[in-house]
């Protein structure tokens, strides 16, 4: 298997108590003014060219994240650029309770605030054209 970078986020469904809001954490690192998806990178290297792996990557960022445990994971976006491996998914809630563990900051925003955030650049670019292509393929 050959090492890779791979970053993988995710659109968190039905989330109790939140739903029609999408998550997005600050993580107050590389971007500290900027709201992403949760996620984040795989440490390891361990993933082929395929993707292979990423689950993993998913599952452990957002617990580390935000707390909670996703399930059906669904990838809405891939893109493999030499060696680069981008991933986004949805997925759906399955349990936790939401808390700031390795974030700077998290919220919840209806869809309309999402796209307010968008056109005010608030949103890492990636994140923010992914989030646009999600919401305009949900007309509710």
């Amino acid at each position: 298997m050959k090492k890779i970078d791979l970053a993988v986020f995710v659109i968190i469904e039905d989330i109790p108590q939140q739903e029609d809001k999408i998550v997005l954490v600050c993580d107050g690192k590389k971007f500290p003014q900027k709201w992403k998806l949760p996620g984040g990178k795989n440490n390891t290297g361990l993933v082929n060219l395929f993707g292979s792996g990423y689950e993993a990557t998913l599952y452990r960022e957002v617990f580390e994240e935000i707390g909670v445990n996703v399930y059906d994971l669904e990838i809405i976006y891939k893109n493999d650029d030499y060696g680069h491996l981008l991933i986004f998914c949805k997925a759906k809630y399955y349990s936790g309770d939401i808390c700031q563990k390795d974030t700077k900051g998290i919220m919840f925003r209806k869809r309309k605030q999402v796209r307010c955030m968008i056109r005010s650049n608030l949103i890492l670019p990636n994140h923010a054209r992914i989030l646009a292509e999600y919401l305009n393929s949900r007309p509710y």
